[in-house]
């Protein structure tokens, strides 16, 4: 549900992918995904991107969960011919179908064909290798054949990705005898979960291959290496370059941000928000006239990282991190608030609330609140008093678990900020400033 959605990267050395468009950032683009929507993992899932004269396609399915309903599928197609502008991504192309992981192959024909979804007539072209969901399919065409890449197993633990080739686009296909092509099923090492698997070639006749994967395995320390991929395919990566079109972040740099140029394009809400536009004002002073922002947030896109940003806030029992409660005097006084929440591991036990009084000599002074990770398991939660960074409480700390993958949930983490009165009519303000990201590894 994170918004604007299906965000575009751009690169010239496959290393720096810079942030150059949102292509969901209108309501007519999926009028269904409002604030209704209250699945955690509703929305776009698994889009893929095909070039085909001078227009780009982003194909994705549109999933809506909610709770003890019939899931809604959808496949969607936007396109472009300028990536790097957000609003000239077009209207959708809806397809009612229940098929997931959608893509679109041209045969030399330039007939066009989409796997997995239910256009026209559908065809069974594959059942995999045996191994369960078998998802994710691509098509492409070298020397006269039509090869077929499919990932099995789920996305977990037991990933794999599979080739089968045929001389019809409509097949049979016949699965290639040291299937499976790519998998860390059954093995220690330090990437798991690998599948997903995509191919392209670039103007250079080069073939190129990606994957999804999650971090895990080894103890710390043992990072991982780079190895040639096996077979033929070999050479070096293009030359490093950061000369690209664009002024979004490039995906892994350190953001020093004052707001001072409004929401940056990489930041997400909860949900789309074109129902309440004024929720998102930003400035870089303080106007309590306008600046009315709910909730914020950018993806965690390093394993060790730390995240702060600057409190200003009256508290009134809002659970934002700062809370006023009844001192021992009689008086409300501020607190820090810790809270974890693991809904969504069933059993999984989140460590204790926790809430501690805000000092005195603090009061009065802007409160940083940092999410740092010491290491690549957990979690450390600190307040520290602006005007004096020696006064540093920690408040406590969390297991990593709590929102990596897994069996459960794959939509990856948010580092943000958000004030809620917890269903009530609430007017308290609170800003934040100063907000930082500094990945580390």
């Amino acid at each position: 549900m994170a918004y604007p959605g299906l965000p575009v990267y751009a690169s010239k050395d496959l290393i720096n992918w810079r942030h150059i468009s949102n292509a969901l950032i209108r309501q007519s683009q999926i009028p269904e995904m409002d604030s209704r929507s209250i699945g955690q993992q509703d929305g776009p899932h698994a889009p893929t991107l095909r070039y085909r004269n001078k227009r780009l396609y982003l194909t994705t399915t549109y999933l809506r969960l909610g709770i003890g309903q019939y899931p809604e599928v959808k496949v969607v197609v936007y396109t472009t011919s300028n990536p790097y502008d957000s609003t000239s991504w077009s209207g959708p192309v809806i397809m009612q179908t229940s098929g997931l992981d959608p893509d679109i192959f041209w045969d030399d024909e330039g007939q066009a064909y989409m796997s997995y979804a239910t256009v026209g007539q559908a065809i069974n072209i594959c059942n995999g290798t045996g191994g369960r969901n078998a998802e994710g399919p691509h098509i492409y065409k070298k020397n006269g054949f039509y090869y077929l890449m499919i990932s099995e197993g789920g996305t977990e633990l037991n990933h794999t990705v599979t080739v089968s080739r045929s001389t019809e686009v409509t097949g049979p296909y016949n699965s290639y005898s040291e299937n499976p092509v790519l998998t860390n099923k059954d093995t220690n090492k330090y990437f798991q979960t690998v599948g997903h698997a995509d191919l392209f070639k670039d103007d250079s006749d080069n073939w190129w291959g990606m994957a999804l994967a999650t971090r895990s395995g080894p103890k710390k320390g043992k990072w991982p290496e780079m190895q040639p991929v096996r077979g033929r395919m070999k050479g070096p990566l293009p030359p490093k370059s950061k000369k690209l079109p664009g002024s979004g972040p490039f995906y892994n740099d350190a953001e020093h941000i004052d707001f001072s140029n409004g929401i940056p394009p990489n930041f997400v809400t909860w949900r789309p928000q074109w129902r309440t536009p004024s929720q998102f004002q930003t400035s870089p002073t303080f106007d309590p006239d306008n600046d009315r922002l709910a909730f914020v947030a950018r993806k965690q896109t390093s394993t060790l990282f730390r995240f702060s940003v600057d409190l200003l806030f009256s508290p009134d029992h809002m659970s934002l991190g700062v809370v006023n409660l009844v001192s021992s005097r009689g008086k409300l006084t501020p607190h820090l608030r810790f809270r974890i929440e693991a809904s969504g591991k069933p059993g999984m036990d989140a460590p204790k609330a926790k809430v501690v009084p805000i000092p005195s000599d603090w009061q009065g002074s802007l409160v940083r609140l940092t999410v740092s990770t010491p290491d690549d398991k957990s979690f450390v939660f600190s307040a520290s008093c602006v005007k004096d960074a020696s006064k540093t409480m920690e408040l406590g700390r969390a297991s990593g678990k709590i929102v990596s993958g897994g069996s459960g949930p794959f939509a990856g983490a948010l580092l943000g900020v958000y004030a809620t009165s917890n269903g009530g009519k609430g007017s308290t303000p609170a800003y934040f400033s100063r907000w930082t990201y500094l990945p580390t590894a």
